[in-house]
């Protein structure tokens, strides 16, 4: 990725529909429902992007000893297996984190859609407004708790877009996630025990970052996106770019490297003519040389047009990637959905899933109206279509009285792992 050097007093995080800015020249906020909303409220000309949790995901991932330019290609064309987002739609970055050992390498994978890119970039140039780097509002928490030397917590805070949580471990920032609108009231302990164990790690204490959380064991004043004003933006080493941008970099070093091989070449050629010009007694071993000049020439042409054709045919293969691998969704994904939707007076009983199947989900709840209430929130996932109340019994618990339903619904790109065969061995 980039390595800009420029700072900006300005940093705007962005969610879909919620945009905060803050001006550290002026420590002033302003809230907002776009980019151009802010900018009306704010003098700014140009501005840091920090992408906000509900439009950026962070994983803590291992990854082999390789270059990091490499790693991030390579996670690019197979970031559906990590978050629910298309290989033609994904700006991947990877900051590496410790020395590898037999397992690989730790690494942070930090993913967005390049539709939400494209969208922060145009509503910022519709504004005005030059972009000076595009990163995870995430890593506001980490540069805070790093400089408050705290280097495993649950940094708690509050944005535009409601709070949110990141996980940092070791110093490093391992996951974030958006926490639901209702975890400020009474909710936020058993949504930090669920992003713990989404993220696969042990319990740490709670910081809470510009917010107030009364249960927290530390606490900051500054915000994330304060912590990323002036140049601790440019301190993770991450950030994201369209896949375009990337592509255009990579292609221009390749041309250069073309360039200064084929000015090698020349430079060879001009040599071989100068020696037949000064020395004509030595004809034959001039020839001979220019010969062999020739045919390396040649060689290293055909290396060119070789390794060209391989960019083309990776090129092909991304196509094909993209035409292939929709949105998807691992099942614990729709697993963590089914049950960080559920509603408070509600439990669920059992959740079926298969790859390229419906997900039933049965439950108990204590009246009908949770039963709505749950099927209304599920109705609404972007990532659920086809909703369906199966039943929605009452019933008794000793004499308690209860509802327990069965809701099925299907998750968007939950492909099946092979097609069916057909007859004839044919696929239609």
């Amino acid at each position: 990725m980039s390595n800009k050097a420029h700072s900006t007093s300005v940093v705007i995080e962005w969610s879909p529909g919620a945009v905060a800015a803050y001006d550290s020249a002026t420590d002033r906020t302003i809230q907002g429902t776009s980019i151009a909303d802010v900018a009306s409220k704010m003098n700014m000309r140009e501005a840091v992007l920090a992408v906000g949790r509900r439009a950026c995901f962070v994983r803590s991932v291992t990854v082999p000893d390789a270059p990091k330019d490499e790693l991030v290609q390579a996670l690019t064309l197979s970031i559906g297996q990590y978050v629910p987002i298309g290989a033609g739609d994904a700006c991947v970055d990877l900051r590496i984190i410790g020395n590898a050992d037999s397992q690989g390498r730790q690494a942070t994978l930090v993913a967005m859609r390049a539709t939400d890119l494209r969208t922060m970039q145009e509503e910022a140039k519709s504004a005005g407004i030059r972009i000076i780097a595009t990163v995870p509002a995430a890593y506001g928490s980490w540069i805070l708790a790093n400089g408050t030397a705290v280097h495993d917590c649950a940094a708690v805070s509050e944005n535009a877009e409601g709070l949110g949580v990141d996980l940092i471990s070791g110093g490093e920032l391992r996951y974030s996630r958006a926490l639901p609108p209702n975890s400020s009231n009474g909710q936020l302990a058993p949504e930090l025990a669920r992003t713990f164990s989404a993220a696969g790690m042990t319990t740490s204490p709670t910081f809470a970052v510009g917010t107030s959380v009364p249960s927290a064991e530390f606490r900051v004043e500054k915000s994330p996106i304060e912590a990323l004003s002036g140049t601790g933006w440019a301190v993770p080493g991450v950030e994201f770019e369209l896949p375009e941008v990337v592509q255009a970099r990579a292609k221009a070093a390749a041309t250069k490297r073309t360039r200064l091989a084929f000015l090698a070449c020349a430079g060879a050629a001009l040599f071989l003519t100068y020696v037949f010009m000064d020395r004509a007694d030595a004809q034959a071993v001039v020839s001979k040389q220019q010969r062999k000049y020739s045919k390396e020439l040649t060689s290293m042409r055909n290396k060119r047009d070789s390794e060209q054709l391989a960019a083309n045919d990776a090129a092909n293969m991304a196509k094909a990637l993209d035409r292939a691998f929709k949105p998807a969704q691992t099942l614990g994904d729709i697993l963590a959905l089914a049950s960080n939707d559920l509603p408070k007076n509600a439990w669920l009983t059992n959740v079926g899933v298969s790859r390229g199947q419906v997900v039933s989900i049965r439950g108990t709840a204590m009246t009908g109206a949770d039963v709505k209430t749950y099927l209304d929130t599920l109705n609404a996932e972007e990532r659920l279509r086809d909703v369906k109340l199966i039943f929605a019994n009452n019933a008794t618990i000793e004499t308690t009285p209860i509802v327990q339903f069965s809701i099925t619904a299907f998750p968007v790109g939950n492909l099946p792992l092979v097609d069916k065969p057909t007859k004839g061995g044919a696929k239609r």
